[in-house]
């Protein structure tokens, strides 16, 4: 009787185990190689002087790029194809009137392909993003 009552334990314990393990399994495991690129809005860009810096970039699925506003303008960054929406932006400095709370737009790129974006105040900035996909041909990442 006393080695029922011990096999009822471990089998227990056992499916407590398994659960637990399947659990972990199904959970999403954040991209330990992804990288946040920078890209910023320069002084003089809302005068015309400027645009994305850099306005064309490259990365690997599963990366971060952060827009932050260094120009006294107000900025969005809009995708061509309405994917994503920055709102208005502005330099995080005490003449912002978001100031201390002005934010820099942050994006995760998880599918390939490429992705246009411009700011809707000013035409002349425009900008790209290319994203490629991950794979055994893909570039290995410093």
């Amino acid at each position: 009787m006393a080695n029922v009552a011990l096999s009822d334990d471990i089998m227990r314990i056992l499916l407590i185990a398994i659960f637990v393990v399947s659990l972990i399994g199904l959970m999403p495991i954040h991209d330990v190689f992804a990288v946040t690129i920078p890209i910023v809005i320069p002084m003089g860009a809302a005068g015309g002087n400027g645009n994305f810096d850099p306005d064309i970039i490259k990365i690997q699925k599963g990366d971060t790029v952060k827009w932050t506003v260094f120009d006294r303008g107000t900025h969005t960054v809009t995708s061509d194809s309405g994917l994503f929406d920055s709102g208005s932006m502005q330099k995080n400095d005490d003449a912002s009137p978001c100031y201390p709370n002005c934010k820099p737009f942050i994006y995760t790129f998880n599918t390939g392909g490429a992705y246009n974006y411009h700011c809707k105040i000013h035409n002349w900035m425009q900008g790209s993003v290319i994203v490629e996909a991950a794979g055994y041909l893909a570039e290995t990442k410093v």
